[in-house]
């Protein structure tokens, strides 16, 4: 009985990984052969295991929202011929912080020229401050399908600390509840 059991959890491992693998190789071979960034991501989110949103034709355009250990990940086609990326969510910010958000949003655009902020009111949520660049590569490129790690990782994350430090700035600075009025003694 037990043998059984060993027996079918080893071949849905190896199913898994052959499905697995399957769809890397093909979202790899045509973001290669379709020059997209899109296709790239999704062979990322297969390899990585994020869950994924997306919308493609069949050229590899359109948009992937992957869920990683960052945040949420936006990568999409957009009208200039490049691609975006965007780091969703990147900070969030209660209602009554709004002044904090409205000076971080400020001087981080102003300053900051490699990245776009944005501020997205989600109501009962709070606000939630975005991060947004545009790969400016050609996906076709040898490695090309490393490029979107990459800018995860040293562009992404680095500008969302970059924006934790600025809002927790102006949150010593600028005290919008009696709460934050009291922790500042």
């Amino acid at each position: 009985m037990l043998d059984g059991i060993v027996v079918a959890k080893v071949i849905g491992e190896i199913w898994h990984w052959l499905y697995t693998n399957y769809y890397i190789m093909l979202y790899k071979w045509r973001g290669k052969s379709n020059g997209s960034f899109v296709d790239y991501a999704m062979a990322l989110a297969y390899e990585n295991e994020y869950v994924a949103y997306y919308r493609r034709n069949k050229r590899g355009q359109g948009e992937v929202i992957l869920e990683t250990i960052d945040g949420n990940v936006y990568v999409g086609s957009n009208n200039k011929g490049t691609y975006t990326i965007a780091l969703l969510d990147a900070y969030h910010a209660e209602l009554y912080q709004e002044p904090i958000v409205k000076a971080t949003y400020e001087e981080l655009s102003q300053n900051d020229k490699e990245v776009t902020y944005y501020v997205v009111d989600k109501g009962a949520q709070g606000l939630y401050l975005n991060i947004e660049t545009e790969i400016k590569a050609d996906p076709k490129e040898k490695d090309a399908q490393y490029y979107i790690t990459g800018y995860i990782e040293s562009v992404l994350v680095e500008k969302q600390k970059k924006l934790a430090s600025t809002f927790r700035k102006y949150k010593e600075v600028i005290p919008c509840s009696a709460h934050d009025s009291l922790n500042k003694k």
